[in-house]
């Protein structure tokens, strides 16, 4: 498998996994800082994922990892963070 495609599939899983422990803290939170508590959790996984991904390809920039799946990332955690905070 490419490495390109291997960095797209994990961050899809990783941002997918943000999303619901993003709201989960937000959810959660007794905090006023709830969605900003929310929004740094994301921003770890984010960090996560890049690690996961150096890991296992091997030594890639940050700007690689953004235009190879990062993108998409945000976008997954965005929408099943929004998606769920909607429904409950």
């Amino acid at each position: 498998m490419k490495a390109e495609t291997k960095a797209f599939i994990i961050n899809i899983i990783i941002g997918i996994i943000a999303g619901f422990a993003s709201w989960k803290i937000h959810v959660s939170s007794y905090s006023p800082f709830g969605s900003l508590q929310g929004f740094l959790a994301g921003i770890a996984f984010f960090a996560l994922s890049s690690f996961i991904i150096k890991l296992l390809i091997g030594p890639k920039t940050l700007k690689w990892i953004i235009s190879n799946g990062g993108w998409y990332f945000f976008g997954f955690w965005f929408i099943v963070w929004t998606i769920l905070f909607n429904i409950w």
